[in-house]
């Protein structure tokens, strides 16, 4: 298996070497940066992480922004759950020249170990608004609690839709304000 990777990234390699012309890649690349972008499994050498990153720079793609938590795989291995950020959208560097705020999104998982990555090609002047996500991490920190809590139960005695509404609000105010990097 490791040896079809290998062949795929030598492919994208020519692909981006002889490209001058904005392109894109999306989807499941089937690898990742760094142990950073697991959870889970055994720790691979550093030296394993080169080949993807050389196809990168060859091509030379820059990931996308994106909203959320990015692993994007789950799954068992060895009798071990394992995450993984493995899919993706990258662009080179005239597709960023033509979509500057070009954003993935990762949905949930529906019938599939992965996440559907979907993709905004955001123009110059079209603004972008990131999208709310509710990361699992905040769950167990008491300050997002008392934040959930105080704009759910505050003076706003409203519909619950306009309670949500303050909640995401109190929540991303609260994340700006803690320590989280979350993606």
């Amino acid at each position: 298996m490791t040896n079809l990777r290998y062949i795929l990234l030598e492919k994208l390699s020519s692909i981006g070497l002889e490209r001058t012309t904005a392109w894109c890649m999306i989807g499941d690349l089937n690898d990742i940066f760094s142990n950073e972008e697991k959870l889970g499994g055994p720790v691979r050498l550093i030296s394993s992480f080169q080949p993807f990153k050389n196809m990168l720079l060859n091509c030379d793609m820059h990931e996308m922004g994106s909203t959320c938590i990015g692993f994007t795989w789950g799954g068992t291995r060895n009798g071990q759950w394992i995450q993984s950020k493995l899919d993706r959208c990258f662009g080179n560097s005239e597709w960023f020249n033509l979509f500057p705020n070009s954003h993935q999104w990762f949905l949930e998982r529906l019938g599939s170990d992965h996440r559907l990555v979907l993709v905004k090609f955001v123009k110059d002047q079209e603004v972008f608004r990131g999208q709310f996500c509710f990361d699992k991490r905040f769950a167990d920190d008491p300050n997002c609690a008392d934040a959930i809590h105080g704009s759910w139960n505050g003076k706003f005695n409203s519909s619950s839709m306009l309670q949500m509404v303050h909640c995401r609000k109190a929540i991303s105010r609260w994340k700006k304000t803690s320590e989280y990097n979350a993606q």
